[in-house]
């Protein structure tokens, strides 16, 4: 077995802070000496005061193709466990010799990629912690009242933050792309247009759930609901304020409303959920 110290940088997808500022960084790498590859496949890292456990490997293959799964936990029992665990392997130094061998042994994973133009090469999509959602205001039905107010009172149980937030909701007269890529938590900017011109952008708001029904029992249409929990005094801002405001988010070429778009860039959605503040006014940088 092998200890090696490594200033490890995490793939963003674990929803995992860089470890590069941690004091100490043990990474646990598991060989087969008999030349047979890696009889582990689990990989384990303790820094300062939690510990990381997870398929992943340090690997450009973890970061951009495969599916990784990992846990982070700061419990005092699972971090003391971990460092035993390393400390009982750990028994052999690194030296010339064996990283030699590592290197003669070590295969190259076998990938489904072809050409070098890199077409047939799928990458994991980074999933988005901001859509933008371009709305116009339209009322539900009155015949569809009774069955929308049902989601809505199960959309006001899981507020989680009861003393300040509310709910809010948006639908779809079908199921948009957006309902397969959206996760529970997820943040929404919703822009609105209104009939009589004006434009608005709303402030945050947290998905809770997403109700859908049949509309339409002839045809079998259905509508999709998506509530969410907003702040109770959030403040609306004008088109024109978030255009501007947004530029270096979305682009000097925003003149018009965008399309509804996740925004998987992390910096560019904090600096547009930035705009608010927690409590939903406008922030004024």
């Amino acid at each position: 077995m092998v200890q090696v110290e490594l200033a490890i940088l995490f793939n963003d997808n674990f929803g995992m802070k860089r470890l590069h500022n941690a004091k100490s960084v043990t990474c646990i790498l598991l060989f087969n000496k008999r030349g047979k590859g890696a009889f582990r496949h689990f990989k384990v890292v303790v820094a300062d005061n939690f510990v990381i456990s997870g398929s992943a490997n340090v690997s450009r293959n973890s970061q951009r193709v495969l599916d990784e799964a990992a846990i982070l936990t700061t419990d005092s029992a699972a971090v003391r466990r971990a460092r035993e665990f390393i400390d009982r392997i750990c028994t052999e130094p690194v030296r010339a010799e064996y990283l030699e061998k590592c290197k003669q042994i070590y295969r190259p994973p076998h990938s489904k990629r072809q050409g070098a133009s890199g077409k047939d090469h799928q990458t994991r999509a980074t999933h988005a912690k901001l859509w933008i959602v371009n709305l116009g205001d339209y009322r539900i039905p009155d015949r569809e009242l009774k069955r929308y107010s049902q989601g809505r009172a199960r959309a006001e149980k899981m507020v989680k933050d009861e003393a300040r937030s509310t709910t809010d909701c948006f639908h779809y007269s079908h199921k948009p792309r957006m309902a397969t890529e959206l996760e529970l938590g997820d943040w929404i900017i919703q822009i609105v247009r209104y009939d009589y011109g004006e434009i608005l952008v709303f402030p945050p708001g947290r998905l809770l759930y997403i109700d859908h029904y049949v509309r339409n029992m002839k045809t079998g249409t259905e509508r999709w609901v998506f509530h969410l929990e907003v702040p109770q005094h959030g403040k609306k801002m004008p088109w024109k304020e978030f255009r501007a405001a947004s530029k270096s988010a979305l682009g000097n070429g925003t003149k018009t409303v965008p399309r509804t778009k996740p925004v998987r860039d992390v910096q560019a959605a904090d600096s547009l959920l930035s705009l608010w503040t927690a409590g939903g006014r406008i922030a004024r940088h």
